[in-house]
């Protein structure tokens, strides 16, 4: 069964989870690739492929407009095929998976199963903020060793806290194995209701829905300090959106309408010359996947090993800044 995962990934942790899911599908007989929609914005060929995965962050108690974007211009099928969606969410994915459904049923594609993987909370201006209850973190850590559940509520007031686990990891792996094989014997009448595939803490479905695209370019307003930019051109590559342009290798970047509020512009400037909506440049900035992170969601092998053993740390070790990845 030809898995293809569509991806975006804006500060590393969703790349990082969906590697580790596609090694999983593979190490269980089934080729899985691995599409970037930003690195590669032009929609692939979907007739080859027997199960299409969608993979991206939530923002704003949504999926990225970027993947919205995408998912449009994606072709027909010509008959039913199954589908899955996958998210990485610092809290509440909100309407994620609803909206994304609804999108791939107009295109034909029913989606199976909907999983999410609670990763450390990336939005700038709340990690900005948290910055001030720093010093209650460890308190929060204890807690949510002893009470798991707590991590999304325990997030919002420290980021750190909203880190993965061993748990985590294997509740991933087991969803995947139970989406193979109801995609195995794939029955288009059989898929099940959208308002299934996720159960939204009250409220957060609706506040999901109505956020728009011009709330999210609002919610970020990135602009350029011209002093400290080093002219590298990385934030017009990381774009989804295409609205940041210069007029020749040595221009200043030029931030022009249809950001849709991602950050990732902000989130990869090596310089932190881009400043943001209540940030200053480089201000609750997320630096990406600690190496115990990595080391959790390493590949597994093909034998469904993993390729590195990992070691028992708290919540908070697993969040020591790491270089920055998309």
């Amino acid at each position: 069964m030809r898995t293809l995962i569509l991806l975006h990934s804006v500060t590393g942790n969703t790349r990082l989870m969906t590697r580790y899911a596609a090694s999983c599908i593979a190490a269980a007989g089934h080729p899985c690739a691995v599409h970037d929609i930003v690195a590669k914005p032009k929609p692939p060929a979907l007739g080859g492929v027997d199960l299409l995965g969608l993979a991206c962050p939530t923002m704003y108690f949504r999926p990225t407009f970027a993947m919205e974007g995408f998912v449009a211009r994606l072709p027909a099928a010509k008959k039913p095929k199954p589908a899955f969606l996958l998210a990485t969410a610092g809290g509440e994915p909100g309407a994620h998976f609803f909206l994304l459904a609804e999108q791939l049923a107009h295109k034909g594609y029913l989606v199976l199963g909907a999983h999410w993987v609670i990763f450390p909370e990336s939005w700038p201006p709340h990690r900005a903020l948290a910055r001030r209850l720093e010093k209650g973190a460890p308190y929060g850590d204890r807690l949510c060793r002893r009470y798991p559940s707590l991590r999304p509520l325990l997030g919002m007031a420290w980021p750190e806290i909203s880190a993965p686990q061993a748990g985590d990891r294997e509740s991933l792996r087991r969803f995947l194995g139970d989406l193979l094989e109801k995609a195995s014997g794939f029955d288009s009448g059989r898929a099940p209701a959208i308002r299934d595939l996720h159960r939204p803490m009250p409220g957060f479905g609706l506040m999901g829905r109505l956020v728009t695209r011009d709330m999210a370019a609002q919610a970020t307003a990135p602009r350029l300090e011209a002093a400290r930019c080093s002219r590298c051109g990385l934030c017009v590559k990381v774009c989804p959106a295409g609205c940041i342009t210069r007029a020749d290798d040595n221009a200043l970047p030029v931030f022009g309408p249809g950001c849709s509020g991602c950050w990732a512009c902000f989130q990869h400037c090596p310089e932190q010359a881009i400043a943001g909506w209540k940030v200053g440049p480089g201000e609750g900035r997320y630096a990406g996947p600690a190496p115990g992170l990595r080391e959790m969601f390493a590949p597994v092998s093909s034998s469904g090993t993993p390729k590195g053993a990992v070691k028992k740390e708290s919540c908070h070790s697993m969040l020591t800044p790491h270089k920055h990845g998309m």
